[in-house]
């Protein structure tokens, strides 16, 4: 198997698992909304999910040196920085609501991102 073959895999499964992550949490409530009649939405989700993120950020990583391009560095400095969100996610115990909410926000902000910069290696 050579490099590129290996490195589209990873980027193909990093794709799959970031969809994954960002689709959850409408699809979970779109489901709700049917089952009950009232919506609610888990901004949550994503962070409870937050291994889908860590198997996609490292498969994006490794997909993205093994291509060899420059973009590795981007493909790295994102990962670690939804790492960093969700670590601080995990960890601050009752934050103010603002607080939270930028971080909530500033974590999916940085999936999309990264789907998006993974979508730019795939082509």
């Amino acid at each position: 198997m050579t490099r590129t073959t290996l490195s589209r895999i990873c980027l193909v499964f990093a794709a799959v698992f970031l969809l994954i992550l960002v689709a959850l949490p409408p699809l979970f409530s779109f489901l709700l909304l049917i089952r009950t009649g009232e919506f609610r939405f888990d901004y949550l989700l994503t962070a409870e999910l937050g291994w889908f993120a860590l198997i996609s950020a490292l498969l994006l990583m490794v997909g993205a040196f093994l291509q060899g391009r420059r973009q590795g560095f981007l493909a790295t400095s994102l990962s670690l920085m939804a790492l960093l969100l969700l670590f601080l996610l995990m960890m601050l115990r009752n934050p103010p609501y603002a607080l939270a909410i930028v971080l909530i926000v500033l974590y999916n902000l940085n999936l999309l991102a990264l789907l998006v910069a993974d979508y730019r290696f795939l082509r």
